[in-house]
């Protein structure tokens, strides 16, 4: 990791709100960027631009503008860029020392960050994690002391394409690529930016980290929620669990009903596990731009969730057999409400 700057080539704004109208020749792409820095890391003010360079022989680089809809933590990077093929070369964050903000940059390794953009559509360039490894003397340790760590590509799931719709409402009709994803491997990285390092992973990794609230569940197992769709639980004195949901976004809350988990989280997700575990279901989804924070069922027998957008805060009546939604009120932001306000003894 390295204190720095770099200049670059504005041939082209890449911020969507800096424009109204946009060339035939333009794309549009967004990355989720998913880390647990901001826990290790107080002085930490979190990450703000993602460096892009094109590798299709025309030396042009670019850096994408962050959004925060639809995320409880974490950021999405999105803009527009002409049509080509490029990589993910930095990305950027902002740190306060002794009073003074300094910024810190990171490299991708090249071997994570290629996408295309696709001329009059829309690129999901995936979920793109970002974690230190621990130093074997410390628990804790400020970030400047840590020097390795590892970095995965994922789809991003559920996609990026309906959260670039509800967060930009007048591109909702851009269709998306044709060009999907393909697979990418774990890779490992020095963040002094000296060399990328291939490393033995432990599969808790994949994970990035656990930042949830830990929920006791109606069948008596303690649940962990995770940052990239895992699901941690342990039941009585035994060791920890982890399920792996299909999803690749924050979990925010999980309830268990009927011998089946219901789990909520960032940009709209709401899902249910089948009791037999063999599949998840979300076909009644949510708003990608809406963070649903906390499910409960209260002693009426219905299920409620808290959600919340930019600029409302909403209490939703959710149906367990097909998941669909009703919202029962909703709050101006200003207005504010905690979770434990609708609790049956709150």
């Amino acid at each position: 990791m390295t204190l720095g700057s770099r200049s670059f080539g504005f041939g082209w704004n890449p911020d969507l709100d800096a424009r109204e109208h946009f060339p035939d020749d333009v794309g549009f792409v967004a990355v989720q960027l998913v880390s647990n820095v901001e826990i290790d890391w107080l002085n930490f003010r979190g990450w703000t631009r993602l460096g892009v360079e094109r590798i299709d022989g025309k030396s042009k680089s670019y850096t994408l503008p962050v959004r925060h809809e639809g995320l409880s933590s974490g950021q999405i990077f999105v803009g527009a860029l002409p049509a080509g093929e490029y990589r993910m070369t930095e990305f950027w964050g902002r740190v306060m020392q002794v009073g003074e903000e300094s910024e810190y940059k990171v490299s991708v390794p090249e071997s994570l960050g290629k996408f295309r953009v696709e001329a009059g559509r829309f690129s999901d360039a995936g979920a793109l994690v970002f974690h230190f490894l621990p130093d074997s003397e410390r628990k804790r340790v400020w970030l400047q002391w840590q020097t390795t760590g590892v970095m995965v590509r994922v789809p991003a799931l559920p996609p990026l394409h309906p959260w670039f719709g509800a967060a930009f409402p007048r591109l909702a009709e851009v269709p998306a690529a044709e060009h999907a994803l393909e697979p990418i491997p774990e890779s490992g990285f020095d963040a002094t930016g000296i060399a990328a390092t291939k490393l033995e992973l432990p599969p808790a990794l994949r994970d990035a980290a656990i930042t949830g609230r830990p929920r006791r569940l109606a069948d008596g197992q303690l649940a962990l929620p995770g940052q990239l769709g895992q699901l941690w639980l342990r039941k009585g004195d035994a060791h920890w669990t982890s399920i792996d949901t299909p999803y690749s976004t924050e979990i925010n809350d999980v309830l268990a009903i009927d011998g089946s988990l219901l789990i909520v989280g960032d940009r709209g997700l709401l899902a249910r596990r089948s009791a037999d575990g063999a599949e998840w279901v979300d076909e009644k989804r949510m708003p990608a731009n809406y963070v649903l924070h906390w499910i409960e069922r209260l002693e009426d027998g219905q299920i409620y969730v808290l959600a919340s957008s930019q600029t409302r805060a909403m209490l939703l009546r959710v149906s367990v057999t097909d998941l669909s939604w009703q919202e029962l009120a909703s709050f101006g932001r200003e207005e504010g409400f905690e979770p434990a306000d609708l609790r049956p003894d709150g």
